[in-house]
């Protein structure tokens, strides 16, 4: 694994009104059978491991990530991209609220498969 870190950050603003900062601070390189994890401020986990074929983007949805605190959703938004959100059980209003205010749609919960 190498992590190449950014200084200064790149920043960039996304969302529906481009009110949402995010703040690039690096890239990591994992080699094949490598795994990192990475871990919120009350310790809930999920993993990313890279394979020859590509990659194990999370631990298993209906599982551990489950167990972890983790719910998982296929999401749309208004131009049609789709992406795989981790939603932390105890933060599901805030999800919501998100979902609702950048008129994305859940097309479904992938831990509910």
């Amino acid at each position: 694994m190498k992590f190449f870190e950014k200084k200064p950050t790149r920043s960039f603003l996304v969302g529906k009104n481009e009110d949402i900062k995010i703040e690039d601070g690096g890239f990591i390189r994992l080699e094949n059978n490598e795994m990192i994890t990475f871990v919120t401020e009350d310790k809930k986990k999920w993993d990313v491991v890279k394979k020859n074929w590509g990659f194990y983007a999370t631990s298993s949805i209906n599982d551990r990530l489950y167990k972890q605190g983790f719910r998982c959703a296929l999401v749309k938004n208004k131009k049609g991209s789709i992406y795989i959100m981790l939603i932390e059980k105890n933060k599901l209003d805030k999800f919501k609220c998100y979902i609702s205010k950048e008129d994305n749609h859940i097309l479904m919960w992938l831990d509910e498969l």
